[in-house]
């Protein structure tokens, strides 16, 4: 009984505190390019970057495909994404396209922001996973209770784009235990130069 009252005191808590939004950065590793300070426009993070990463704190199983993975539908053509591009128009719409390593585009995404997919707070483009179309939840998941995350971009001053992944669970693993946590990973991602005119 004392573990049911506790989740669902939990669970009051963590509905009211995730609807803030807050971004930490005094675990941002120091010897990368610094976040760009001064930048209210999320349509800084426009652009063409590499799909694979560049660096991490976290080891990410998938980091070859991560930025593919992390804003488009999950597909089996991910895996032949080489690089991304971001296009974020008048703040509300949102185009992420996939390139091939020849520069065609295999794949395109139109996300709104009305649609809860994305919004852009304080320079940093937040952007919610579980609410693109067709990405489906780990059926394994073996916490019952409260799951969140959110992945937050902004440019680093050498023009390489920045992921702020979070995340965090609350409620019984197992049905047994009463459980929260909360993770936070940072992930680094080079711009693709522009080609050369001629």
């Amino acid at each position: 009984m004392i573990s049911r009252v506790l989740l669902l005191a939990s669970c009051a808590a963590f509905v009211a505190l995730s609807g803030c939004v807050s971004f930490d950065q005094s675990n941002y590793p120091a010897d990368w390019s610094e976040v760009v300070a001064d930048n209210s426009d999320c349509s800084a993070v426009n652009g063409e970057y590499r799909a694979q990463l560049s660096r991490q704190t976290y080891p990410h199983p998938q980091g070859d495909q991560l930025l593919a993975l992390t804003l488009l539908p999950g597909e089996q053509r991910l895996n032949l994404v080489q690089s991304v591009s971001l296009s974020l128009e008048d703040n509300d719409s949102l185009v992420v396209s996939g390139h091939t390593p020849g520069g065609a585009v295999l794949v395109r995404q139109h996300y709104r922001e009305s649609d809860g997919v994305f919004d852009c707070y304080d320079g940093w483009l937040v952007f919610r996973p579980s609410k693109v179309p067709g990405v489906r939840r780990a059926p394994d998941n073996p916490v019952v209770g409260l799951t969140w995350s959110d992945v937050a971009f902004r440019n680093a001053v050498d023009g390489s784009l920045i992921m702020h992944e979070t995340g965090g669970a609350i409620g019984l693993a197992f049905l047994l235990v009463p459980v929260y946590a909360e993770t936070g990973s940072w992930y680094l991602f080079e711009r693709v130069p522009a080609p050369q005119k001629q």
